[in-house]
């Protein structure tokens, strides 16, 4: 694989994506560690991840089980979080920042 700071947004990756995992990976290795992605988060105002919460993410899309993962790796987590977020604002109604087990049980698509 290229490096990703070489410039060039790889094959199949969201542009967004490599753009900020150019900013994330902190050591320019070419993969996200734990403290690289909670770093990121925190940045990012989603203090509510802790490092537990960051390695099982990163496990998700780590298909060498190195414990990190590369630019692929880590555009699909975005669209994954991307999706959930989205999720979530469709059944947040009220924008409260969230959502009851009642909300859920009355839309009859669950």
């Amino acid at each position: 694989m290229a490096s990703p700071h070489a410039g060039n947004v790889p094959p199949g990756v969201d542009p967004e994506a490599f753009s900020w995992f150019q900013s994330v990976d902190a050591d320019h290795s070419g993969y996200i560690s734990v403290k690289e992605l909670k770093q990121a988060l925190v940045n990012s105002n989603w203090s509510a991840f802790n490092d537990e919460t960051c390695l099982l993410m990163i496990n998700m899309f780590d298909k060498t089980r190195s414990g990190r993962i590369d630019v692929y790796g880590f555009s699909a987590l975005m669209r994954f979080i991307q999706q959930w977020k989205n999720l979530f604002q469709q059944y947040d109604r009220d924008q409260s920042g969230s959502i009851s087990f009642n909300e859920l049980q009355q839309d009859p698509a669950v």
